[in-house]
């Protein structure tokens, strides 16, 4: 175990699935999921703040740690647990944080890092300063009150997301299957010919889907496949 302060970075499987049970809020708060991601970038490392809060990350290489999703931490604390493994990162030889963290508390980093973390106002970092750019993508995620939702998708508010639904539906044949019924051997070759289709700068990343298959998708608690054609 290596420590900072009140940071522990461990892989204690027990410790990081009751953190994770206890402040878990978003889709990547999953313990599998967080396994199968580090075959893809790098190497998994789960920071213990306080002995209570997480922060799931990987360590892309020598310069490079990644926050993977909101710290594990009630609201009113995730700034202050991210900005602890901020530090944790740049004193253990980090130079760069890449961050994927929810609008809001983005914004609250920028701004505390433009107040009081600006050359000459705080060493915590070692450095003496810390720098935000500006986020290089956005993710959209749209969310769905499924006791309400209707698969009809009535009404004018719905329209072309039905039409685009009709016109999939005429054309392929498509099945639902739970994931006992489906072959992984057919999967598995679905990734890899998809993969062959992306080229240049517009790679894909399969390995995690690829280990979520291999594992029957343990840790998932609800799976459907959709077969078309």
């Amino acid at each position: 175990m290596q420590t900072h302060s009140n940071i522990v970075t461990t892989t204690d499987v027990e410790t990081i699935k009751k953190i994770i049970a206890r402040h878990g809020h978003a889709a990547e708060h999953n313990y599998h999921h967080f396994l199968n991601v580090g075959l893809m970038v790098g190497e998994c490392n789960f920071c213990v703040v306080d002995n209570n809060y997480g922060v799931i990350s990987y360590i892309e290489n020598k310069k490079t740690v990644w926050c993977y999703s909101d710290p594990l931490a009630p609201k009113e604390k995730m700034q202050e647990v991210f900005f602890q493994f901020v530090e944790w990162a740049f004193k253990n030889g980090f130079s760069k944080v890449r961050a994927e963290i929810n609008e809001s508390l983005w914004e609250q980093v920028v701004k505390t890092i433009k107040e009081k973390y600006k050359a000459g106002k705080n060493d915590a970092v070692g450095a003496g300063s810390l720098r935000a750019v500006k986020p290089s993508y956005v993710y959209q995620w749209p969310a769905f009150d499924l006791k309400k939702w209707d698969p009809t998708l009535p009404g004018k508010e719905w329209k072309t997301l039905r039409n685009m639904r009709n016109v999939f539906m005429r054309d392929h044949k498509v099945e639902f299957l739970e994931k006992n019924n489906a072959s992984q051997h057919e999967m598995l070759k679905l990734l890899a010919n998809w993969k062959k289709l992306r080229q240049g700068k517009d790679r894909a990343h399969t390995e995690h889907y690829e280990a979520a298959i291999k594992s029957n998708f343990e840790g998932y608690d609800s799976i459907r496949i959709i077969c078309a054609d």
